[in-house]
């Protein structure tokens, strides 16, 4: 193998999913890439493509999710439809689900990997809640249920 080959991961199910990936280690026997912008287990054909020619592998790609971890929650004090920004590591759609006030849902938006926000809903009135920070898990069962990470109280102020 020569430097300059190219890595592509892809799937042929629904939705389907390709990934090109830069190798971080090249040799003439071995080819190491980072998987890090793929986000989800899958099953994936691996595209090698050396010296002009492309050839198909079939590869199990196993990913490890580290957790998210929580730092802070500001600010505390906000009013009904303002913005709450939550820092930390580890931020992703599988790592940080759901973020409730008073156990009600609030569209999590995904900034970075350190921060996300969220807009206190402007049905709140003027008092104390709970905030919680949830990330999904599976039950004995099988089926969904969501685990409690990170929980504070923030003010709604008029």
């Amino acid at each position: 193998m020569k430097s300059g080959n190219t890595v592509r991961l892809a799937t042929s199910g629904y939705p389907a999913l390709n990934y090109v990936l830069t190798p971080v280690e090249e040799s003439e026997t071995r080819l190491r890439f980072s998987t890090a912008g793929i986000s989800k287990p899958a099953s994936f054909d691996l595209y090698v493509k050396s010296n002009g020619k492309e050839e198909k592998y079939t590869a199990k790609v196993k990913l490890t999710l580290k957790p998210a971890v929580i730092a802070s929650v500001s600010p505390l004090k906000v009013k009904a439809g303002e913005t709450i920004t939550i820092t930390g590591e580890n931020f992703n759609k599988e790592t940080l689900s759901m973020v409730l006030i008073d156990n009600g849902a609030h569209a999590i938006t995904y900034v970075d990997d350190k921060h996300v926000t969220i807009k206190a809903s402007t049905d709140l009135k003027p008092g104390k809640y709970l905030l919680e920070i949830k990330i999904g898990a599976t039950a004995p069962s099988g089926g969904p249920t969501f685990k409690v990470i990170y929980s504070t109280q923030v003010e709604i102020i008029a």
